[in-house]
């Protein structure tokens, strides 16, 4: 515990195991009170959305901690509120014009993607998968204080009050989404309870963001400081780096959480979306141990980077990655012995079904959980093109996978996909370990560093 590095990571690892805790705990509330069938159309309303959600989105999020590390690294206050002001400026903007689009594009997704009889827009809206994804598609704006907030946190390493304002989000999120359930016993209520919960969250974090310019040694820039940097920032400024890992991170999120789920929908297994979303709860529960690590890995590597430190880089890099890898692994190990007793506590036509998709899903990932620091090294390097390169090609054989396996197996072809897509995740790690052993050149000098490091380049 003497490195400040293994602190953060505890710190958010708790935090997000608490998080899974309780999402697994509401996803089980769910399947008691909705059943399958409207659970499974719960989960397809919030693919539907992030499928809209991720197709738009830019990748600011992380380019922005990773610049706000580099300012904190540095003591600029000034370039600290720029990059706040960046962050909020460009989430407004894009927030709108994802709610505007997603509004519009809805119907036509219920009618060819889900098979729904054609409709006028009124009545499309009336359908309560479509209604709740285009109330979902409200979180963006919602949650806008609540990311720039968070970004801060992260970005300046404060990671405790990171925690409690995800912490608190999660706990307020678990008991809405419940009653939403029980007050309308479709997807609607929970839906609602979703943007009530992100409300809620934006005001956590807002406080917590007051608290912490007012405490430590380093205070976070006042709110008025940030707000007057707001019209400094353009809106396109760093957008070059936003748009590489935007497509990076886009294409394994569409592949991991929200493609699968669309193509069980797209196929009519409904039921199954909510079978497999529940094998994926119990495994994200192990998952969650790679979170920690993965986010405070991007301000730490950041840091090296502006120190010109390719040895500590790298050593960064592979204990990361192999602590994960190693820790995750064990823990789908030790669950394995605990599923066939945790799915007793499902309605019975949920235990078989969850019970397969788990034992499918665990053998990939445990191979994906030695990638935990993939995307933070591909942008802290500035190897973003070659992040993208795989990611298509990996993307490319995950969706014709999904598309075949989804036709011939249609209740656990997608899961099948799923795992294979993560047994493709090694091409990355590999990938590192010949970059290290270039630019070193076998001697581990410590002045040797990317040529174009982002701290730098933006």
């Amino acid at each position: 515990m003497g490195s400040r590095f293994v602190r953060d990571s505890a710190t958010l690892q708790a935090a997000s195991m608490i998080n899974s805790l309780g999402s697994l705990a509401c996803a089980l509330a769910l399947a008691h009170i909705l059943g399958s069938l409207q659970q499974g159309e719960f989960y397809l309303a919030i693919a539907t959305y992030s499928f809209l959600w991720f197709s738009v989105n830019l990748g600011l999020y992380p380019v922005a901690t990773s610049q706000l590390a580099a300012a904190a690294a540095r003591g600029s206050d000034y370039k600290v509120a720029f990059w706040i002001a960046y962050l909020v400026k460009a989430l407004l903007w894009m927030g709108v014009a994802f709610a505007v689009l997603a509004v519009a594009v809805l119907p036509w997704v219920a009618e060819h993607v889900y098979h729904t009889p054609s409709l006028s827009w009124g009545a499309a809206y009336g359908q309560p998968l479509i209604k709740a994804a285009a109330l979902m598609a409200l979180t963006p704006l919602l949650e806008l204080p609540r990311s720039a907030c968070c970004a801060a946190f992260q970005g300046t390493r404060r990671m405790v009050a990171l925690a409690k304002v995800e912490n608190g989000q999660e706990c307020v999120r678990v008991f809405l989404v419940v009653a939403g359930a029980v007050i309308t016993r479709d997807a609607v209520g929970p839906a609602v309870g979703m943007l009530l919960a992100s409300c809620v969250g934006s005001v956590l974090a807002v406080d917590a963001y007051v608290r912490e310019t007012r405490s430590g040694e380093a205070p976070l820039p006042s709110v008025r400081m940030v707000l007057g940097r707001f019209k400094e920032a353009p809106l396109f400024y760093g957008l070059r780096l936003g748009l590489r890992l935007g497509v990076t991170q886009n294409m394994h999120a569409l592949g991991v959480n929200i493609l699968p789920t669309m193509v069980l929908g797209f196929v009519g297994n409904t039921r199954w979306v909510a079978y497999m979303r529940l094998a994926q709860r119990i495994v994200d529960a192990v998952r969650t141990l790679m979170q920690g690590i993965n986010r405070t890995a991007l301000p730490y590597f950041s840091e090296l980077v502006g120190l010109k430190d390719l040895r500590g880089l790298r050593r960064a890099y592979w204990r990361a990655t192999l602590g994960s890898g190693a820790l995750v692994s064990t823990g789908v190990v030790l669950i394995g012995f605990l599923v066939p007793s945790l799915v007793e506590a499902f309605p019975s036509d949920y235990r078989d079904p969850v019970w397969t998709v788990f034992l499918i899903l665990a053998p990939g990932v445990m191979v994906v959980s030695f990638s935990v620091a993939n995307d933070t090294f591909y942008l802290v390097t500035d190897n973003l093109k070659v992040a993208i390169v795989f990611g298509a090609v990996q993307f490319a054989v995950h969706l014709t996978l999904l598309a075949l396996l989804g036709h011939f197996y249609p209740k656990v072809g997608p899961s099948i996909a799923l795992t294979v897509f993560f047994f493709s995740s090694v091409i990355h790690p590999a990938y590192a370990y010949f970059w290290f052993r270039r630019k070193a050149g076998g001697s581990g000098s410590d002045d040797q560093a990317p040529a174009t490091p982002v701290g730098e380049s933006a």
